[in-house]
């Protein structure tokens, strides 16, 4: 049961001077010690509303007992994990777990020398957003929620941290560190792939709404893996309710000790305990057994993660600030460009990225591509990650400005897993050429007039490229100027294409459930939908009124999928159709359709044969 660590590879040999290596340990880490790999509460990345930092607690503290004292917490005290209330107070509530899953998450981040409180912090919040009955009760609610996009515990849970606690003076929510907020969505894992969508996992639901929203305030990393602080809380959850139901259903009755002697791990712990203590009485020798599986499974994660922690290597930038203390604008980052069919090194500051278009204009060239992994192993001699331009001579080295005069700086040695420390860029590097490569950051001088830059995100709609005279030179093309003689003219292009229109608009007009099409660009202006199949009368309704949009010029659809009315309105609301109108047979018996405005959510209740002329109304609005 191991941590998931999310850096690097096996590391063999370093070239550092004054720098050593975690080893794993056999025992508890050495009080007050911290892994180069924890979660720092003093590099914390703050909270969506700064707040000044408190005198006595740690962020993580300060998160921890925000938690604490918040409404939510108190009311798990009657929320249901395996048995209700009523059925005897000697039963986990959702409380008592979550007490018994921080206590053993605290255990595992001392003993990985991570940070005891940012575990517990998450420990104590990762249950908030449950309902009052268990996971089947859930369930149910998510389907009476369909309509409105359905219940998750997690997203709940969001939800109530960043909205619905409402107890500060200065913001909605408990104002949260980030660590702390990534930690309660993404305990159990990343949600996203690297391309922005679902994981198998999310993908018949789609990750909550609750989560995707509030990603678009503060940005959560959806893709990546929480602190190890937070997967030691998601292990120390499926450790607490792992041996706590078994706890509670024996005491219950609902099966025995026979029943589960059929887990293996569990047999061998039986005999030892009867081996120990002969003739013990069955309460006792259930403390028993639920007390060494808790502790099988800790020394069970300690151990394996210990051993996966100890061989992960650095291979990254950020695999050397982390391990090593070497923050990015100490270390050279080394890229290799294929430029006009030549290979080329491109140096920059290992917290700068590269500008692809200013490469190319700097270069001048016509193509440009990052090298391939057999390209560079055979021209260097090392894989990426490990490379450098220290004593290169048989190669282009090209170099941003921002490297000028730096020295005591970090670069790969060209041999896998070495580093070398101390390099003096004059001195140590022969750059052919200068040039600004690096991308552009928000708050930085402008270079004309001083003031702070602003990064505004922006969607393309068109484009213009100068082609110079390229083309016309090549094709002989030639016009009279002014004085009669021919030239040859300077050739550009420009292009607006639809895809981009569309990608434009999309930007604009959205929300949370999805698009929201002007109508002069939606795909259909209307779109009907049944919400039973099985009814004759309103099946017959709802394809009449389909033929009577459709025959008044309304360009409409008809839903009259056998799904249902949840999955129904969701995909209206992606879709963006402008106007929906839901025919069921409660409001057919009372001779009424429902008609729903998407871009603003109004709904109105309309009769019958009113019902296209109000469509055609609002289409015109």
């Amino acid at each position: 049961m191991p941590l998931a660590h999310n850096r690097g590879q096996a590391i063999n040999e370093w070239a550092w001077p004054r720098v050593t290596s975690v080893s794993p340990v056999s025992g508890p880490a050495p009080s007050g010690a911290r892994a180069p790999y924890a979660a720092d509460p003093g590099a914390s990345r703050g909270r969506l509303h700064p707040e000044a930092a408190s005198p006595t607690r740690t962020p993580f503290q300060r998160d921890r007992d925000r938690i604490v004292h918040s409404t939510a917490f108190r009311r798990l005290a009657h929320k249901t994990q395996v048995f209700v209330d009523h059925e005897g107070d000697h039963f986990r509530s959702r409380l008592t777990h979550t007490i018994d899953v921080a206590q053993i998450a605290r255990a595992l981040a001392k003993a990985l020398a991570l940070d005891e409180d940012l575990s517990e912090a998450v420990a104590l919040g990762h249950d908030l957003g449950h309902t009052p009955f268990g996971h089947t009760g859930e369930d149910a609610l998510d389907a009476c929620m369909a309509p409105f996009g359905g219940f998750d515990h997690n997203g709940h849970g969001l939800r109530l941290v960043t909205e619905l606690e409402r107890r500060y003076a200065n913001f909605d929510g408990l104002n949260l560190s980030f660590e702390t907020l990534e930690g309660l969505v993404k305990h159990n894992g990343p949600l996203l792939d690297g391309h922005g969508e679902s994981l198998p996992r999310w993908r018949a639901r789609g990750v909550p709404q609750a989560i995707l929203a509030y990603d678009r305030r503060q940005k959560l990393g959806l893709s990546l893996f929480a602190s190890l602080e937070a997967q030691a809380a998601a292990i120390a959850d499926d450790i607490a309710y792992n041996a706590h139901d078994m706890d509670d259903g024996l005491r219950a009755g609902l099966f025995d000790l026979d029943a589960v002697r059929e887990i293996a791990m569990v047999d061998a712990l039986l005999d030892e305990i009867a081996a120990l203590h002969p003739g013990l009485e069955r309460p006792r020798v259930i403390h028993e057994l639920v007390r060494r599986v808790i502790t099988r499974f800790i020394e069970d994660t300690m151990g394996e993660s210990r051993r996966r922690i100890a061989e992960a290597g650095v291979r990254t930038i950020d695999d050397l600030a982390v391990k090593y203390g070497l923050p990015g604008h100490r270390q050279i980052k080394t890229l290799v460009q294929v430029i006009d069919g030549n290979l080329t090194l491109v140096l920059l500051r290992g917290d700068h990225p590269l500008a692809d278009q200013k490469l190319i204009d700097a270069t001048g060239a016509t193509t440009i591509r990052p090298a391939q992994p057999d390209e560079i192993k055979a021209a260097l001699g090392a894989l990426p990650g490990s490379l450098g331009a220290v004593g290169v001579t048989d190669l282009p080295v090209i170099a941003d400005l921002a490297l000028q005069g730096r020295t005591n700086m970090a670069t790969g040695a060209n041999t896998d897993d070495v580093h070398l420390t101390g390099v003096d860029v004059a001195r140590d590097i022969s750059v052919g050429q200068w040039f600004d490569l690096r991308e552009v950051a928000a708050g930085e001088p402008c270079p004309r007039c001083g003031h702070p830059l602003e990064l505004i995100q922006a969607v393309e709609v068109g484009h213009i490229f100068k082609l110079g005279r390229k083309y016309t030179t090549a094709l002989g093309v030639s016009v009279l100027g002014p004085d009669g003689a021919a030239i040859t003219p300077i050739m550009g292009s420009y292009g607006i294409g639809v895809e981009r229109a569309m990608a434009a608009i999309a930007e604009v007009h959205h929300d949370d459930a999805g698009l929201t099409w002007p109508v002069q660009v939606a795909p259909a202006e209307a779109t009907v939908i049944l919400l039973s199949v099985r009814d004759e009368a309103a099946r017959s309704a709802a394809e009449s009124l389909y033929r009577d949009l459709l025959a008044a010029g309304v360009d409409a659809v008809l839903d009259d999928r056998e799904e249902r009315p949840g999955v129904k309105f969701k995909d209206a609301e992606l879709t963006g159709i402008p106007v929906r109108l839901t025919v069921g047979a409660r409001d057919l018996a009372d001779g009424v359709v429902e008609i729903t405005t998407r871009a603003t959510g109004e709904k109105q209740r309309v009769a019958l044969d009113d019902a296209v002329t109000q469509v055609q109304t609002l289409l015109r609005a």
